[in-house]
Protein backbone atom coordinates (compact mmCIF):
# COMPACT_ATOMS: atom_id res chain seq x y z
CA UNK A 1 0.00 0.00 0.00
CA UNK A 2 2.77 2.41 0.72
CA UNK A 3 4.44 1.33 -2.41
CA UNK A 4 1.28 2.36 -4.59
CA UNK A 5 0.36 5.89 -2.57
CA UNK A 6 4.23 6.67 -3.36
CA UNK A 7 4.20 5.73 -7.14
CA UNK A 8 0.53 8.09 -6.90
CA UNK A 9 2.55 11.05 -5.74
CA UNK A 10 5.58 10.52 -8.15
CA UNK A 11 2.65 10.79 -10.97
CA UNK A 12 1.56 14.00 -9.28
CA UNK A 13 4.93 15.56 -8.74
CA UNK A 14 5.84 14.81 -12.72
CA UNK A 15 2.41 16.13 -13.31
CA UNK A 16 2.38 19.54 -11.55
CA UNK A 17 6.26 19.78 -12.76
CA UNK A 18 4.33 21.20 -16.47
CA UNK A 19 1.52 22.90 -14.46
CA UNK A 20 1.66 26.87 -13.01
CA UNK A 21 2.21 26.15 -9.47
CA UNK A 22 -0.66 27.25 -7.47
CA UNK A 23 -3.02 30.11 -9.18
CA UNK A 24 -5.50 29.65 -6.08
CA UNK A 25 -5.94 29.24 -2.53
CA UNK A 26 -9.24 27.96 -1.23
CA UNK A 27 -10.13 27.25 2.97
CA UNK A 28 -13.01 25.30 3.30
CA UNK A 29 -15.06 23.63 6.29
CA UNK A 30 -17.84 21.67 6.80
CA UNK A 31 -19.69 18.58 8.13
CA UNK A 32 -17.81 15.10 8.26
CA UNK A 33 -20.55 12.23 8.40
CA UNK A 34 -18.18 9.08 9.06
CA UNK A 35 -19.10 5.88 9.85
CA UNK A 36 -16.82 2.76 10.75
CA UNK A 37 -17.16 -0.58 7.98
CA UNK A 38 -16.86 -3.85 10.21
CA UNK A 39 -15.06 -6.77 8.89
CA UNK A 40 -18.51 -9.13 9.25
CA UNK A 41 -22.10 -7.86 8.70
CA UNK A 42 -24.00 -10.30 10.24
CA UNK A 43 -23.69 -9.10 13.88
CA UNK A 44 -23.98 -6.39 15.57
CA UNK A 45 -21.15 -4.45 14.82
CA UNK A 46 -22.69 -3.42 11.83
CA UNK A 47 -24.35 -1.01 13.89
CA UNK A 48 -20.86 1.06 13.42
CA UNK A 49 -22.02 2.09 10.13
CA UNK A 50 -24.79 4.40 11.64
CA UNK A 51 -23.60 8.41 10.66
CA UNK A 52 -21.67 9.88 13.43
CA UNK A 53 -21.47 13.77 12.54
CA UNK A 54 -18.55 15.41 13.11
CA UNK A 55 -16.57 18.87 11.88
CA UNK A 56 -13.91 19.54 9.44
CA UNK A 57 -11.74 22.14 7.84
CA UNK A 58 -9.28 21.97 4.36
CA UNK A 59 -6.64 24.44 3.05
CA UNK A 60 -6.41 23.68 -0.54
CA UNK A 61 -3.73 24.71 -3.05
CA UNK A 62 -4.77 24.86 -6.45
CA UNK A 63 -2.18 24.86 -10.27
CA UNK A 64 -3.37 24.26 -13.33
CA UNK A 65 -2.11 21.58 -15.62
CA UNK A 66 -3.94 23.09 -19.05
CA UNK A 67 -7.44 23.88 -19.60
CA UNK A 68 -9.07 20.10 -18.39
CA UNK A 69 -6.89 19.11 -16.02
CA UNK A 70 -5.43 21.09 -12.24
CA UNK A 71 -3.91 19.60 -9.74
CA UNK A 72 -4.24 20.43 -5.84
CA UNK A 73 -2.15 20.20 -2.42
CA UNK A 74 -5.25 19.25 -0.05
CA UNK A 75 -4.00 19.72 4.27
CA UNK A 76 -6.96 20.09 6.76
CA UNK A 77 -8.09 18.68 10.14
CA UNK A 78 -10.74 16.01 10.12
CA UNK A 79 -12.97 14.53 12.63
CA UNK A 80 -13.87 10.37 12.25
CA UNK A 81 -15.10 7.86 14.38
CA UNK A 82 -18.82 6.06 15.06
CA UNK A 83 -21.71 6.20 17.25
CA UNK A 84 -24.68 3.97 18.51
CA UNK A 85 -27.04 2.87 21.07
CA UNK A 86 -27.37 -0.91 22.24
CA UNK A 87 -30.11 -1.89 24.26
CA UNK A 88 -30.60 -5.04 26.26
CA UNK A 89 -33.44 -7.25 27.56
CA UNK A 90 -34.00 -4.84 30.67
CA UNK A 91 -34.20 -1.94 28.28
CA UNK A 92 -30.23 -0.52 29.95
CA UNK A 93 -29.48 1.29 26.72
CA UNK A 94 -25.29 2.21 26.12
CA UNK A 95 -24.01 4.43 23.85
CA UNK A 96 -21.12 3.78 22.19
CA UNK A 97 -19.32 6.90 21.23
CA UNK A 98 -15.61 7.31 19.38
CA UNK A 99 -14.29 10.39 17.81
CA UNK A 100 -10.77 10.16 16.46
CA UNK A 101 -9.33 13.21 15.60
CA UNK A 102 -6.92 13.64 12.11
CA UNK A 103 -4.36 15.67 10.12
CA UNK A 104 -5.35 14.77 6.90
CA UNK A 105 -2.57 15.46 3.80
CA UNK A 106 -3.94 14.60 0.01
CA UNK A 107 -2.21 15.62 -3.76
CA UNK A 108 -5.35 15.06 -6.13
CA UNK A 109 -5.54 15.00 -9.64
CA UNK A 110 -8.79 17.74 -10.53
CA UNK A 111 -10.47 17.31 -13.90
CA UNK A 112 -12.75 20.16 -15.16
CA UNK A 113 -13.58 23.46 -17.42
CA UNK A 114 -14.08 26.95 -16.35
CA UNK A 115 -17.56 27.99 -17.67
CA UNK A 116 -17.79 31.59 -17.40
CA UNK A 117 -17.44 32.20 -13.68
CA UNK A 118 -18.32 28.67 -12.92
CA UNK A 119 -16.19 25.82 -12.50
CA UNK A 120 -16.98 22.28 -11.97
CA UNK A 121 -14.42 20.05 -11.48
CA UNK A 122 -14.28 15.74 -10.42
CA UNK A 123 -11.21 14.77 -8.41
CA UNK A 124 -9.39 11.82 -6.93
CA UNK A 125 -6.15 10.97 -4.82
CA UNK A 126 -4.37 9.46 -2.70
CA UNK A 127 -4.68 10.61 1.33
CA UNK A 128 -2.49 9.82 4.20
CA UNK A 129 -4.68 10.48 7.93
CA UNK A 130 -2.30 10.81 10.92
CA UNK A 131 -4.02 10.66 14.53
CA UNK A 132 -3.58 13.37 17.01
CA UNK A 133 -6.15 12.63 19.39
CA UNK A 134 -8.82 10.06 20.81
CA UNK A 135 -12.05 10.53 22.39
CA UNK A 136 -13.92 6.84 23.44
CA UNK A 137 -17.08 6.21 25.63
CA UNK A 138 -17.40 2.74 27.45
CA UNK A 139 -14.49 0.47 27.83
CA UNK A 140 -15.21 -1.62 24.58
CA UNK A 141 -12.79 1.07 23.23
CA UNK A 142 -10.27 0.15 25.01
CA UNK A 143 -8.42 -0.55 22.12
CA UNK A 144 -7.67 2.41 21.34
CA UNK A 145 -3.85 2.31 22.22
CA UNK A 146 -3.74 -0.25 19.55
CA UNK A 147 -4.75 2.34 17.02
CA UNK A 148 -2.83 2.81 14.00
CA UNK A 149 -1.53 6.87 13.95
CA UNK A 150 -1.01 7.00 10.33
CA UNK A 151 -3.67 5.66 7.94
CA UNK A 152 -3.76 5.16 3.79
CA UNK A 153 -6.37 6.29 1.85
CA UNK A 154 -8.18 7.84 -1.20
CA UNK A 155 -10.39 10.72 -1.67
CA UNK A 156 -12.52 11.06 -4.59
CA UNK A 157 -15.39 14.02 -4.98
CA UNK A 158 -16.63 16.85 -6.70
CA UNK A 159 -15.98 20.86 -6.40
CA UNK A 160 -17.66 23.45 -7.44
CA UNK A 161 -16.24 27.46 -7.38
CA UNK A 162 -17.55 30.33 -8.67
CA UNK A 163 -15.66 33.60 -9.08
CA UNK A 164 -16.61 37.27 -8.26
CA UNK A 165 -13.55 38.96 -9.64
CA UNK A 166 -10.00 37.85 -7.31
CA UNK A 167 -12.42 36.14 -4.73
CA UNK A 168 -15.29 33.46 -4.98
CA UNK A 169 -17.12 30.86 -3.27
CA UNK A 170 -16.65 26.83 -3.36
CA UNK A 171 -18.79 23.82 -2.35
CA UNK A 172 -17.11 20.45 -2.05
CA UNK A 173 -18.33 16.57 -1.52
CA UNK A 174 -15.52 14.66 -0.58
CA UNK A 175 -15.66 10.84 -0.08
CA UNK A 176 -12.78 9.30 1.70
CA UNK A 177 -12.31 5.73 2.49
CA UNK A 178 -9.54 3.92 3.79
CA UNK A 179 -7.32 0.87 2.43
CA UNK A 180 -5.03 0.78 6.14
CA UNK A 181 -7.60 -1.10 9.06
CA UNK A 182 -8.05 1.14 12.34
CA UNK A 183 -6.04 -1.90 14.07
CA UNK A 184 -3.68 -3.79 13.33
CA UNK A 185 -5.25 -7.31 12.21
CA UNK A 186 -2.19 -9.75 12.72
CA UNK A 187 -4.01 -11.84 10.02
CA UNK A 188 -7.09 -11.52 12.28
CA UNK A 189 -10.30 -10.30 10.14
CA UNK A 190 -12.27 -9.82 13.02
CA UNK A 191 -10.35 -6.45 14.11
CA UNK A 192 -10.34 -4.94 10.36
CA UNK A 193 -11.55 -1.90 10.87
CA UNK A 194 -12.39 0.88 8.54
CA UNK A 195 -12.99 4.74 8.50
CA UNK A 196 -14.93 5.86 5.92
CA UNK A 197 -16.50 9.39 5.78
CA UNK A 198 -18.61 11.99 4.00
CA UNK A 199 -17.27 15.93 3.84
CA UNK A 200 -19.72 18.73 2.45
CA UNK A 201 -17.90 21.85 2.84
CA UNK A 202 -18.08 24.94 2.04
CA UNK A 203 -15.58 27.90 1.44
CA UNK A 204 -13.93 31.01 0.08
CA UNK A 205 -11.15 31.32 -2.53
CA UNK A 206 -8.54 33.63 -3.48
CA UNK A 207 -7.54 33.13 -6.93
CA UNK A 208 -3.79 34.22 -7.56
CA UNK A 209 -4.58 34.27 -11.62
CA UNK A 210 -5.35 32.58 -14.85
Amino acid sequence: MKNTLAFSILIFVVLISEAQIFNSLEISTGLSMATQTPAYKNNDRNQRETIRPGFNTMLRMTGRINKIFSFSSDIGYVQKGYRYDVGNTIGITKTYDQLIHYITYSPQLKIGRRIGDFTPTVFLGPRIDYQIAYEGKQKIDGMARYFRKSIFGMNAGLDFAYAFGELGISALFLYQFDFTSLIPTNNNADLAYRNKALLMNIGLVYFLGD
